[in-house]
């Protein structure tokens, strides 16, 4: 199943700067070089199309609210969908990432030459916690709240520390900043 081809990658990114990294010799790979799988260039785009995939399908793997035949119908399809379109970008954005992490660069560098790879960071996260981002699958249950919370715990029948306190050292809220009798006295009802 392909998600992504090389000329989807050269719709979504601008080739020059693909070209740049796919090759070592400080030299630039054409786009008909790089989105041929028979040159080296195309071969690391396609390997790192693949590691994208890879990356994507183990999200939604974790996650357990898609299923793989589920996103293959979606892609085959549905093409244009805005589910289909989304995981394009996932995936072109991870590629250039990858291709970028070819050259060892740091966490940070990567977040500026390629801020896409960090959003398709964070919508993998979102798969892996089983969340509900593409709209056009049918058959997914949609997220939602709980039907009932409950915000107080339980205490067993034992008084909370507040209502043993309030005898101690009286109600101190915005009616009763300095307890019930006033600035001048303390909790016990004598002067200071």
């Amino acid at each position: 199943m392909a998600l992504l081809t090389p000329s989807e990658l050269l719709l979504r990114y601008d080739g020059r700067r693909v070209g740049d990294a796919v090759l070592d010799d400080n030299t630039r790979a054409s786009d008909a070089d790089w989105t041929s799988g028979s040159s080296v260039a195309g071969q690391r785009v396609a390997a790192a199309i693949a590691d994208a995939e890879g990356e994507l399908i183990s999200a939604i793997t974790v996650g357990d609210r898609y299923t793989l035949p589920q996103i293959a119908t979606l892609m085959a399809d549905q093409p244009n969908s805005y589910s289909a379109n989304l995981i394009r970008r996932i995936v072109a954005d991870l590629t250039y990432g990858n291709l970028l992490l070819r050259r060892a660069n740091a966490a940070n560098e990567l977040s500026e030459l390629a801020p896409g790879w960090a959003k398709a960071q964070q919508m993998l996260t979102l798969l892996r916690q089983a969340e509900r981002i593409f709209p056009d699958i049918p058959g997914v249950p949609e997220a939602g709240l709980p039907a009932e919370a409950n915000s107080i715990p339980e205490n067993n029948g034992q008084p909370l520390l507040s209502q043993i306190a309030i005898p101690f050292y009286g109600i101190t809220n915005q009616a009763y900043p300095y307890g019930w009798y006033g600035p001048r006295y303390g909790p016990w009802g004598r002067r200071w």
